[in-house]
């Protein structure tokens, strides 16, 4: 696993978590960024025993700060640790789903689709 590219994504998404507190505390950030980042270790077990490469811990943590690292979150560490344990679900299924369950996983393709296609439009 590649632990400098997940130390960057737990710096950027605790970056974006403060980016409204002035003056920037970079000191701050990078305690957040290393909570994180001792959060997503401890995925990295799990992950090995299904069979999965724990690389895709930086992709789940780039998402993350992309998406849902938002200023009001400031050093909060819950919504992190709720959030990608989700993702990982998500991406590595260890519960096995039901009938109605299932269907809310036909919602999160179409929204993929949909992201890609928002990518390639933005791309051309």
């Amino acid at each position: 696993m590649n632990h400098e590219a997940l130390r960057a994504a737990c710096f950027e998404a605790a970056r974006k978590s403060m980016a409204d507190i002035r003056p920037t505390d970079v000191a701050k950030i990078k305690r957040l960024a290393e909570i994180f980042y001792r959060h997503s270790l401890h995925q990295v077990g799990r992950l090995r025993d299904q069979g999965h490469d724990p690389q895709i811990l930086v992709r789940a943590v780039v998402y993350l700060a992309h998406t849902h690292a938002i200023s009001p979150m400031h050093d909060s560490t819950e919504w992190f640790m709720f959030m990608l344990r989700a993702l990982l679900e998500l991406a590595c299924p260890e519960v096995e789903q039901n009938t109605d369950s299932i269907c809310f996983l036909s919602d999160l393709e179409h929204g993929i689709r949909n992201a890609r296609e928002m990518l390639g439009r933005q791309s051309n």
